[in-house]
């Protein structure tokens, strides 16, 4: 009996990536020691609430596996096929909810759950967390290749003049702006073009972009050979 109580125990905290399920970290709204103790263990809310920091930092070195998305690797069962992952395939929509999650301040396998449901839906948050986790990175990794490959997008600036004229009002609009310039040039609504896959709404804001570039060097050109 007493070799019993010795090991329920000692298995009252995950230990390892193999002991953690999906809704164990559906748990963790923010990533804290207190908040990751709680949900990593069969601590009540109360107990864990009663915890000095620093006991709470003790069991914290046990739980901060979760920080090393290394292990997921040793934990993926051995017939693991997740499904393809293509984000320039998939909706612009999507892409660009993935990357409002990307750029939040969270704990790597928060992102990458979070990636998950944008992308294959809650059937894939069930069961062990290995899976969804390296489901999840496969996205994030994707993800990071579309927007490298667009990535004069992310750096465009705009003028000083734009800005006097309050640009950043328009801003707030998020991907429904980026739709609007798109969906003007080809007289449709700008929620279908929410539907186009996200390489396709890149690459036309791509060319817009390099097409703005050249008539403003082109303006400028003709005003320095008349003056």
């Amino acid at each position: 009996m007493a070799r019993s109580k010795s090991r329920r125990a000692a298995n009252f905290i995950k230990t390892c990536f193999k002991q953690v399920a999906v809704d164990d970290l559906l748990k963790i709204d923010k990533h804290t020691p207190r908040q990751v103790v709680a949900a990593l263990s069969s601590l009540t809310a109360a107990e864990v609430a009663a915890l000095s920091s620093e006991e709470v930092l003790v069991l914290y070195e046990i739980v901060s596996f979760i920080d090393d998305l290394n292990e997921v690797a040793a934990a993926l069962p051995p017939n693991f096929a997740p499904p393809p992952v293509d984000v320039a395939s998939a909706s612009f929509e999507k892409a660009e909810r993935a990357k409002i999650k990307a750029s939040e301040n969270k704990a790597p396998y928060q992102l990458f759950l979070d990636l998950v449901l944008i992308y294959y839906g809650p059937d894939y948050l069930t069961g062990p967390a290995a899976p969804a986790l390296a489901l999840g990175a496969l996205v994030y990794e994707d993800l990071v290749s579309l927007l490298d490959r667009f990535k004069d997008l992310a750096g465009e600036k705009p003028t000083d003049e734009e800005l006097e004229a309050g640009i950043e009002a328009l801003h707030t609009f998020g991907p429904y702006g980026i739709a609007e310039s798109v969906a003007a040039k080809y007289s449709i609504r700008p929620y279908e073009v929410f539907d186009w896959s996200a390489e396709e709404v890149y690459l036309e804001l791509t060319y817009q972009l390099a097409k703005s570039r050249y008539q403003e060097n082109l303006r400028n050109i003709e005003k320095r050979k008349t003056k």
